[in-house]
């Protein structure tokens, strides 16, 4: 049973701008609704939207990757996004998550119309376009809250456990979102859709949780920290791609009852996030991981163009069909993509330097000088 989340009004506020009111939380049901809102003002002449976010109180990590793709499509069409009235906990999700380095945000929507270039108090009265966004209420009415969210890091921190491998890759690293990164942004999803599932989506998500790391591949070794998949906390990750080893680690961004976000830092082969969530639709259970990530450099770009992208999927097939075969479900795992974004990011060439599988290889080609060393030091 479904129940309005989000009220979306669009205005038209000038020859090129509009405003763009929210009201409830943003969350990835909202992502046709805020294309449609931008698609409207564009083809009323808007080239500037201001979203109003006063009356937000939270945003998922589904809504954030809505806004991303937001930005991505706007930014083609040659449309400006702006923000303002977020409230402290909206602000730190546009932090961490790097929207609010792609869309200049305001504490004001006056500060806003003048940076678009309207003059502040203009907003004329007329005709607001509004549409309504509704959810499962099933799943809970706090979703998106900013308790679910990892605090914005400009470095992240690594906790040692024994076994694990080393941090080199990812301690005092930032982490890095889609709106970053050197490559081609795509949309990966993977589905399991489960018609007479014998669990709740909480408990479901809470099987993933537990028994992640059973699920992955063989040569995909996941290390979380010892309070687990909790949103803040990293996880160390050694693996291979076509035989190259490679050990880098992800942030755990955001975690509620049915969800949760692996966020990659500097150097990891991609720059961006995958979110692992359970939700109904159409009478059926759906577990679904999705990604929205650009390839970090032009080195991993060429690999994913060359193999990489299908190794890839090949591991979260994997995990899908691991759970599946936990939950004794004989269903297919599915998956489609699509290029949110063609163009490549020249600035960003330089990530290079933190290129995980370079620094990788260099780390185990000198452990005989660190072993000997060691032995000296005792």
């Amino acid at each position: 049973m479904g129940h309005t989340s989000l009220r979306l009004g669009v205005q038209q506020i000038s020859g090129a701008a509009a405003l763009v009111t929210l009201e409830g939380a943003v969350t990835a049901e909202a992502e046709a609704a805020l294309v449609e809102a931008m698609e409207h003002a564009a083809g009323r002449g808007a080239r500037s939207l201001l979203f109003d976010l006063s009356r937000v109180p939270g945003i998922d990590s589904g809504g954030a990757s809505a806004l991303v793709k937001l930005w991505a499509t706007a930014k083609r069409r040659g449309v400006r996004l702006f923000a303002a009235a977020p409230d402290a906990g909206i602000r730190e999700i546009l932090e961490l998550t790097q929207l609010s380095e792609a869309v200049p945000v305001f504490d004001k929507p006056d500060l806003a119309l003048s940076a678009m270039g309207v003059a502040a108090g203009s907003v004329p009265p007329g005709e607001v376009r509004t549409t309504e966004v509704t959810r499962d209420e099933t799943l809970g009415t706090n979703r998106g809250s900013v308790v679910y969210w990892s605090k914005p890091v400009k470095k992240l921190r690594v906790t040692r456990m024994p076994g694990a491998v080393t941090g080199l890759t990812v301690a005092g690293r930032r982490p890095v979102g889609p709106v970053k990164g050197f490559g081609q942004m795509w949309e990966k999803t993977y589905e399991l859709r489960i018609a007479d599932a014998k669990k709740t989506p909480f408990e479901i998500a809470a099987i993933m949780k537990e028994n992640f790391v059973g699920f992955q591949p063989r040569q995909n070794k996941f290390y979380p920290s010892p309070a687990g998949i909790v949103a803040g906390e990293t996880v160390l990750i050694k693996s291979s791609t076509m035989g190259i080893p490679i050990y880098t680690g992800v942030l755990t961004s955001y975690a509620d009852d049915v969800s949760f976000t692996f966020m990659t830092p500097q150097g990891h082969p991609e720059s961006g996030w995958v979110t692992f969530r359970v939700f109904k639709e159409a009478g059926q259970t759906v577990c679904q991981i999705q990604g929205l990530a650009r390839a970090n450099d032009p080195v991993f770009e060429a690999a994913f163009r060359l193999h990489g992208s299908k190794f890839q999927e090949q591991i979260w097939k994997h995990v899908l069909a691991s759970l599946g075969r936990y939950l004794g479900v004989n269903a297919p795992v599915t998956m489609k993509k699509r290029c949110i974004a063609p163009d490549l990011h020249w600035g960003q060439a330089v990530n290079i330097w933190y290129d995980a599988q370079i620094w990788t290889l260099v780390y185990i080609l000198l452990w005989p000088a660190r072993r000997i060393a060691g032995i000296f030091k005792k």
